[in-house]
């Protein structure tokens, strides 16, 4: 969700989750230094999604990595937000499995789903490159982070496999 301050975010939504046990990710895009501190406080993990098309890790192509960062050490996990919103195009389009959302969701959550589009790149002449990319539609599109990040918190935990037929995929490459 979104919250107006790292105080309010605190006490309005996580406090429950205090106890640990919990796999609790935050995006640290914004204020980063901040998050990360309430990070280390609370055992979350801060999550970050970049321009990355995507990392090997252990001779493997996935659509997110894990490093250190500062001291003492905090595991951040970067994630190729191409990548991720690609998964989660599969799985909205019924490509890779089911997905499905309640029944009463807010216009402005499905609204800022559909915030960003897939498009084909084009040359200079305006002719098909066969690249794709996805272009923002509008700026508003918080909770398409947030479907992204559960997406590779779900693959960064083991939780969840993405699969094509009897293949499975990482991150859809």
């Amino acid at each position: 969700g979104r919250s107006g301050s790292m105080g309010d975010l605190e006490h309005e939504v996580v406090a429950p989750y205090l106890e640990g046990g919990h796999h609790l990710v935050i995006d640290c895009g914004y204020i980063q230094n901040e998050v990360f501190e309430y990070c280390r406080q609370f055992g979350w993990r801060p999550f970050r999604g970049d321009k990355s098309k995507h990392y090997v890790v252990e001779n493997v192509r996935q659509i997110w990595t894990c490093k250190p960062h500062g001291v003492p050490p905090l595991k951040v996990t970067y994630f190729s937000s191409a990548g991720a919103k690609d998964v989660l195009s599969m799985y909205m389009t019924g490509q890779a499995g089911q997905w499905h959302l309640p029944e009463n969701v807010p216009n402005e959550y499905l609204a800022q789903l559909l915030a960003e589009v897939k498009t084909q790149r084009l040359n200079k002449d305006g002719l098909p490159t066969g690249e794709w990319e996805w272009k923002v539609l509008s700026r508003n599109n918080h909770w398409l982070d947030c479907e992204c990040m559960q997406i590779v918190a779900a693959l960064d935990y083991s939780m969840w496999a993405v699969k094509n037929g009897n293949q499975p995929l990482i991150g859809g490459l």
